[in-house]
């Protein structure tokens, strides 16, 4: 199965790895999947 993910704005992804990596404190491993099911790495890397 190929699938092709994109965004249709990337403004989206770069504002929410943003907030992602300035959020204050320490990043959890729930942080991290709802990060990646909202933007697969596919999406990051492409």
């Amino acid at each position: 199965m190929n699938e092709e993910y994109s965004v249709d704005d990337p403004t989206q992804l770069l504002e929410a790895a943003s907030e992602f990596a300035l959020y204050p404190g320490s990043q959890n491993d729930t942080s991290a999947k709802e990060f990646l099911n909202r933007f697969p790495l596919p999406v990051i890397i492409k």
